[in-house]
């Protein structure tokens, strides 16, 4: 039987995103779950070695030679994102949905492909915008999504959260055995109860109030926030959304992370200006061969520490 590979975002989006593939359209397909090395945007060479027919890219904005890696080795691929990026003409062969416009790619998803907007939609949408999402056009449908099965938006809330963490530690494996427990939960709440998850959660929440409470830069008039900080943790993104929301005055919050790579930062910027577009510093980034990945208000970049003063 011929065999699938679904590659997936590392983060709650990405998760449910693959699940939701899984459970929708390839439920009588045989697949395997991959997700790339956890703050890096590229395909391990082994992957492609492993006889898959086809290969899924789910919330993946990876550079473009990544995606002609997987079609030079004569594998079918088809792409649904919901960051900004256009692919060229390479990418043929490919079939290729991205539309910056949806709040995540579960929404996506559930939005082209004739999927239910169900939880597992709705869930993606709270994980890759959090409270901010209340602020999107579509957040009546998503939030009568989540009501549809018994999930209050506080609830998804705390389950994106949950879902985030195991790559927040750093455990690749643990993100593909969430992705099975999504799969194999009948009623999403149970999770809020995972006893494993909610045990990392206590101990990042230490490390992320700890962050919080480190002195806090306020540049170009108050307009830019910025904190610098070590930390062993991917907590770059839950930091700057927390600081986004607590200077909401601010129009711009960077977040860098020293202690994430022994040779390399990792920044992360959030906007809350309309007219800013992070895009073509995300590509500028990818042109220098750093990795990168975000969206119009949102860019997660990773500088080498050479380089992390200048930048």
């Amino acid at each position: 039987m011929e065999e699938v590979l679904i590659a997936h975002h590392w983060d709650a989006d990405g998760i449910v995103s693959a699940a939701l593939l899984k459970k929708a359209l390839l439920k009588d397909v045989e697949a395997s779950f991959y997700t790339p090395p956890i703050g890096e945007y590229r395909l391990e060479d082994h992957v492609l070695r492993q006889g898959f027919s086809k290969v899924y890219m789910l919330d993946l904005a990876l550079p473009e030679h990544e995606f002609i890696k997987v079609l030079s080795a004569g594998v079918a691929l088809e792409v649904y994102d919901h960051h900004k990026w256009t692919p060229s003409s390479k990418l043929a062969e490919a079939k290729i949905l991205v539309d910056p416009s949806q709040p995540s790619t579960s929404w996506l998803l559930a939005e082209y492909l004739d999927v239910e907007k169900g939880c597992l939609a709705a869930l993606g949408a709270v994980g890759d915008n959090g409270v901010n999402i209340k602020r999107h056009p579509l957040f009546s449908e998503i939030s009568s999504a989540l009501e549809s099965c018994g999930l209050s938006f506080e609830e998804a809330l705390q389950l994106a959260e949950l879902l985030d963490m195991p790559y927040r530690v750093m455990i690749r494996s643990m993100v593909i055995s969430t992705v099975q427990k999504v799969l194999q939960s009948s009623d999403l709440r149970d999770l809020l109860r995972d006893e494993e998850l909610c045990k990392i959660r206590d101990a990042l929440s230490a490390e992320i109030n700890r962050v919080l409470s480190q002195p806090l830069n306020i540049l170009a008039g108050g307009n830019i926030a910025l904190l610098r900080f070590s930390s062993s943790y991917a907590i770059s993104s839950a930091v700057g959304r927390q600081l986004a929301w607590m200077h909401r005055p601010a129009k711009v919050v960077v977040v860098i992370n020293e202690g994430f790579f022994p040779d390399r930062d990792q920044y992360y910027i959030r906007l809350s200006e309309n007219g800013i577009d992070l895009s073509p510093l995300i590509a500028e980034a990818k042109a220098k061969g750093w990795s990168a990945g975000g969206k119009r208000e949102v860019a997660g970049i990773v500088v080498p520490k050479a380089e992390s003063q200048q930048y």
